[in-house]
């Protein structure tokens, strides 16, 4: 369960946006959600290195 509002509402969003993209299966959307979550967290460590 979420607690914090705000990243409630990001995370529904990022929801709404792969639902809406045509990802209806839930085992699709959390794997490309785990995907996204994978790339921004690499992307902040190769942002913090520079």
């Amino acid at each position: 369960m979420l607690t914090d509002p705000e990243l409630h509402s990001k995370v529904d969003q990022i929801w709404d946006r792969l639902w809406s993209s045509g990802l209806s299966n839930p085992m699709d959307s959390i794997e490309q959600f785990s995907y996204l979550l994978f790339l921004k967290r690499l992307d902040d460590a190769s942002n913090y290195q520079q």
